[in-house]
C-alpha cells in the first residue's frame, strides 16, 4: 500500500556548525537556528496489515532488554550488599 507523509524540510544550522544540516520534521519548526525550508510530502510503500508479527517481536524484544536490565541492577545490589555484610557480622546474610 502506498501512503502519503506530509511534513517539512527544515534547515539546522548552529552559530559553530560550518556547513547546515537538513532534515524532514512533522512541524514546520523556525526558530534561531531552525528555519522551515518548504512543505513536502513523502510517499512510501508499506506493507499492508496490521504487522501484529513485528509488533508481537518487538514486544519481547523489549521485555527481553527489561530482564537484562534487572538482572544487572539486582546484581549490583546483591554485591552492595555483601560488602555491608563482610564489614559487620552483626547481619545475617
Amino acid at each position: 500500500m502506498k501512503i502519503k507523509i506530509e511534513g517539512f524540510i527544515t534547515r539546522y544550522q548552529p552559530e559553530w556548525r560550518e556547513e547546515p544540516m537538513y532534515w524532514f520534521s512533522s512541524s514546520a519548526e523556525t526558530g534561531a537556528d531552525t528555519i522551515c525550508v518548504c512543505p513536502w510530502t513523502i510517499e512510501a510503500e508499506v506493507p499492508d496489515g496490521d504487522m501484529i508479527p513485528e509488533r508481537v517481536a518487538a514486544i519481547r524484544e523489549a521485555k527481553r532488554q527489561a530482564h537484562i536490565k534487572a538482572a544487572e541492577t539486582i546484581a549490583e545490589l546483591d554485591e552492595k550488599e555483601q560488602k555491608l555484610l563482610s564489614l559487620t557480622n552483626g547481619v545475617e546474610s
